[in-house]
Parts: structure tokens; C-alpha cells; sequence
């Protein structure tokens, strides 16, 4: 977080005019620092993943783990929490 920190402290005070972060930090700041001053001025269209590492031969945790998320995305606990910490849909 010292880079956003520092790139949000540079914004405030004049000494760049745009910096570029992923939208999830931003949502994360805004939900609790709720700062009128920063705004995103354009989005990319390129996703961006997340991935989970397994220990080798953990095939079985994997595909629980892959199911249980599944299962998430489905039932609509994914978005509610996305809702709930970050005030947007960040789970698409």
C-alpha cells in the first residue's frame, strides 16, 4: 500500500496530475477515506486476474476450492461481499 499512499500523497499535493492503479485500491481507499478529491479518469478494458497456488498434488483442494468459489459466484455471496467492503461488483 506505500506505493498508492505515496501516489495519492504526490496527487494531493500538485505534483502529478494522474496516477495509475488498479481499481480495486482505489474502491478500497474510497470506501473508508471517502475522499470527493480523486476520481478515476479513465478505465482499461483488460481484466485483471487473481490466481491461488496449490502445493503440487493438491489436485483434490483445488478443485474443491474451484467449486466452493463457483458455488459463490452463484448464489450471489461474491457480489454482496464485494458490495460490503468495496462498494461495487468487484467479483466479475
Amino acid at each position: 500500500m506505500e506505493g498508492w499512499a505515496q501516489a495519492i500523497t504526490l496527487l494531493k499535493q500538485g505534483r502529478v496530475d494522474a496516477t495509475i492503479n488498479d481499481k480495486l485500491t482505489y474502491l478500497d481507499y474510497q470506501k473508508t477515506a471517502k475522499d470527493s478529491g480523486i476520481k478515476i479518469a479513465a478505465e482499461t478494458t483488460d481484466k485483471s486476474l487473481s490466481a491461488l497456488a496449490f502445493r503440487k498434488g493438491s489436485s483434490s483442494l483445488a478443485e474443491a476450492v474451484n467449486k466452493a468459489l463457483g458455488e459463490l459466484q452463484t448464489d450471489g455471496t461474491l457480489t454482496r461481499i464485494s458490495q460490503k467492503y468495496f462498494d461495487a461488483d468487484v467479483s466479475k
